[in-house]
């Protein structure tokens, strides 16, 4: 019994040195390790920050990280953008599929834009090919709710229609186009 109360009396303090080797060799490399990394110790710090000089280590650590994923959202939008821009909007919608962060939403505007650009771009006149592309990248995109497709193709052919009913859940604007109830 002495020895499990001595054991229970050192674990906090042994779970506190880890974590500070983990955070002292994470500021060190703050640029060069991955967000994901950075954002594990940042999350054990209220565990791991006993004193003066770890709650100030994990105060710098989380300022980075929030610097960091600042960075990475801004950059992640500007490359929406720019695609929309260049006319590259498969490219657009699977990029704003891959947000850098959970937390990152793509704004309400350019939400806006990127949802008329292929409602439009998912046109009668479109090849099979372009719209079996184009229904893809949007069912993979935060806006793929609020797409409404302009039509299918003439000739849709029935991969198109069987990829396409698969996808009526995702984008319930499908569903009516292919005269059948908006799947769960």
């Amino acid at each position: 019994e002495a020895l499990m109360a001595m054991a229970e009396e050192i674990l906090p303090k042994l779970k506190a040195a880890e974590w500070l080797d983990r955070a002292e060799a994470a500021a060190e490399h703050v640029e060069e390790i991955g967000t994901r990394d950075l954002r594990s110790v940042v999350a054990t710090a209220d565990s791991g920050a006993r004193d003066d000089r770890g709650r100030e280590l994990a105060t710098t650590l989380r300022e980075a990280l929030d610097r960091r994923v600042t960075a990475e959202r801004d950059r992640w939008l500007a490359d929406i953008t720019s695609a929309l821009e260049e006319g590259r909007l498969v490219r657009a919608l699977r990029i704003s599929a891959r947000s850098p962060d959970p937390g990152s939403r793509v704004p309400a505007d350019l939400a806006a834009t990127l949802t008329e650009a292929a409602s439009t771009a998912m046109a009668p006149d479109a090849s099979a090919e372009r719209w079996s592309t184009l229904l893809e990248a949007v069912a993979a995109s935060p806006v793929r709710r609020s797409v409404k497709p302009a039509g299918l193709p003439p000739e849709p052919g029935e991969a198109l229609l069987d990829s396409a009913r698969k996808a009526a859940g995702r984008i319930p604007a499908l569903a009516p186009m292919l005269g059948i109830a908006i799947p769960p």
